[in-house]
């Protein structure tokens, strides 16, 4: 049986045990980790708890949309059936017809077959942590190497910090505000982060230079076999010191041989998917889906919005 649950309704403390069990589940399917991105998310059920899909949703002008939430990379379909009893496609067909509108991104690892749902690829970047770290240092852009050394010779000091609010205020300034980011964005994001170190998945690194001088903040998270770097940012004096390049490499070498995968958390953005790969990342595909039930006029004009937003 397959079944669309109210989030009421849904046994939150057996998702989570379940989440923390299955392989195939990421830190994005955690109850806290929904509850901190979305302020409402139900799920698909298979079974007695034997394959789970959340189902991020809310109501704008009446219209009621599954959207992927800010801050969170995809969605994970996992449990002790998932991909043998029950299949994604199964779950794909059970989302409700309710949902007119329908954006969403799939666990790198799930490939859905010829559906009603309009499905591209996009890319994020991986580094295998599964080997020396002489090995991945090889593997190192000249520009990479050449700034990591930059960074030491200017003795630049790594240090965990447990303050949130700080460092979305550095994120704030250097980074969030140039995106177009605002104060709901960003109190979303204090959320997150405060919850995530709350849970012991989240360390927030501080690169410091001369006189304690702030040169760059990063937060990285930690799942199973997986680091994730999940936010960071930049002074223009970090910057030229090459102070992101030093934080990268410092958790990456700290992460060789306690987890299996670095993940620099993705981009489809050529520069920023460049500055991945110079750490010896490389691109790994995952499914966007979509669906426009408007009816016409509304769907034409959304179609026509969504085109104009991505100029």
């Amino acid at each position: 049986m397959i079944r669309y649950v109210e989030f009421e309704d849904i046994n939150l403390n057996r998702w989570d045990k379940l989440v923390a069990k299955s392989e195939s589940a990421t830190i994005y399917s955690y109850s806290w980790y929904l509850s901190a991105v979305t302020p409402r998310w139900d799920a698909i059920i298979c079974g007695d708890y034997d394959a789970m899909f959340a189902i991020p949703n809310t109501k704008k002008t009446g219209i009621k949309i599954f959207y992927q939430p800010f801050f969170s990379a995809h969605l994970d379909f996992f449990g002790p059936s998932a991909n043998t009893k029950y299949s994604l496609n199964d779950v794909l067909s059970a989302i409700p017809k309710k949902f007119k509108l329908q954006h969403f991104f799939l666990n790198p690892d799930l490939k859905p077959t010829a559906g009603k749902l309009q499905t591209s690829t996009r890319n994020l970047q991986v580094l295998d942590l599964r080997q020396p770290l002489e090995s991945i240092e090889n593997s190192y852009s000249t520009n990479a190497k050449r700034l990591i050394k930059k960074a030491l010779k200017t003795e630049l000091k790594v240090n965990e910090f447990l303050d949130p609010e700080l460092f979305v205020k550095y994120f704030a300034k250097y980074t969030g505000d140039r995106l177009g980011m605002n104060a709901v964005n960003y109190s979303n994001l204090q959320q997150l982060i405060t919850c995530l170190i709350e849970q012991q998945k989240a360390k927030l690194l501080m690169v410091t230079g001369e006189n304690n001088q702030v040169c760059a903040v990063g937060i990285f998270t930690f799942e199973k076999k997986t680091a994730t770097y999940f936010k960071g940012t930049v002074t223009p004096q970090g910057k030229s010191y090459g102070a992101m390049y030093f934080l990268m490499h410092h958790v990456i070498s700290t992460c060789v041989n306690s987890y299996d995968f670095f993940d620099f958390g993705g981009s489809n953005v050529p520069t920023i998917a460049t500055f991945y790969k110079k750490f010896g990342g490389s691109d790994k595909t995952y499914f966007e889906l979509q669906a426009n039930n408007l009816l016409f006029p509304f769907s034409k004009l959304y179609e026509i919005r969504k085109k104009i937003g991505r100029k």
